[in-house]
């Protein structure tokens, strides 16, 4: 039985029957009891398996998705586990989702191709170029980078991804599918080290976020407060009351460079540090990835690294 690789670790994942033969069983254990809270339920609701990082074929499927060949020059990793729920509904709920969404909405995938945009065609191949093709529809591996302080990154894994602070291009759950990128957002635990997520995304209705579509004329700008300008149009500054994504998506897709203080589009200086906004895919440093809900990504894995460059 041929498997791909994203079907190599959901078998071994779940510790089903048809494992290839190149993959052992793991050994799952509970959370630790000094690694968590004991006020919390963690140790009970979650598993983590032993380190895959000596499991030539897992550690190399991790390592491939890292898609950041420089991330072992900068950060010493580790170690690596895998991470699920105990009550194994979890992944056949997200499946299940999954696969309704790619019934229902398949057809909207073409709908936000527009053929005069040329960036929002060429981040869409970009998008489709990152995913894997199951029997159901598409699924990707992204990234997210957490604090790794007390118990934060394993109430993430129980809880999932519920929206994040900053939403530049939409209220959602935001991934990378550059763990170098991830690890912008990570900081240090107790005994100094850093970790980053690794989760499998559905996004069956993907529109592409582009300066020509999504940021606002000169004219358009007069007419916004100043501290909101040179972000894209799905961007707030009341985090109580986000921009929800582009109607009958269920995500956005945004290659990204650091503008700093220029405007994407008008490229005149701002009073505010805009930070990473969309651009060309030619022009792109890394890329964001904004899911409408926190159901459509599954944290499967968890990677351990130093920050300390070597």
């Amino acid at each position: 039985m041929h498997l791909t690789a994203l079907q190599r670790l959901f078998y071994n994942f779940f510790n089903l029957p048809h494992v290839s033969d190149t993959i052992p069983f793991l050994q799952w254990s509970q959370i630790p009891q000094q690694l968590h809270n004991a006020s919390t339920p963690l140790c009970n609701e979650l598993l983590l398996s032993e380190d895959i990082t000596g499991i030539p074929d897992l550690w190399a499927f991790v390592k491939d998705v890292l898609r950041s060949p420089d991330f072992e020059k900068h950060y010493t990793i580790s170690r690596a586990v895998l991470v699920k729920h105990t009550d194994e509904m979890a992944i056949q709920a997200f499946l299940y989702l999954h696969e309704q969404e790619c019934k229902s909405n398949s057809f909207v995938y073409s709908n936000f191709l527009d053929s005069s945009n040329p960036d929002g065609v060429a981040a869409h191949a970009k998008f489709m170029s990152l995913c894997e093709k199951t029997t159901t529809g598409h699924l990707t591996m992204a990234w997210h980078g957490v604090d790794n302080t007390n118990d934060h990154v394993f109430h993430i894994c129980r809880d999932g991804l519920r929206g994040t602070s900053d939403a530049y291009f939409g209220k959602g759950s935001y991934v990378t599918p550059e763990a170098a990128y991830a690890a912008k957002y990570s900081d240090y635990g107790d005994d100094d080290e850093c970790a980053v997520i690794l989760c499998v995304v559905s996004a069956t209705q993907v529109y592409p976020v582009t300066v020509k579509e999504d940021y606002r004329t000169l004219d358009e700008e007069a007419l916004v407060e100043e501290n909101v300008r040179g972000f894209s149009k799905y961007f707030s500054r009341d985090r109580e009351h986000p921009i929800a994504l582009k109607p009958f998506s269920n995500a956005h897709f945004i290659p990204v460079k650091e503008y700093g203080n220029i405007h994407p589009r008008n490229r005149n200086l701002l009073g505010v540090e805009v930070h990473h906004q969309a651009t060309s895919e030619s022009d792109a440093e890394f890329h964001e990835l904004v899911v409408a809900s926190h159901h459509q990504i599954l944290p499967i894995a968890i990677v351990y690294y130093l920050k300390t460059a070597t």
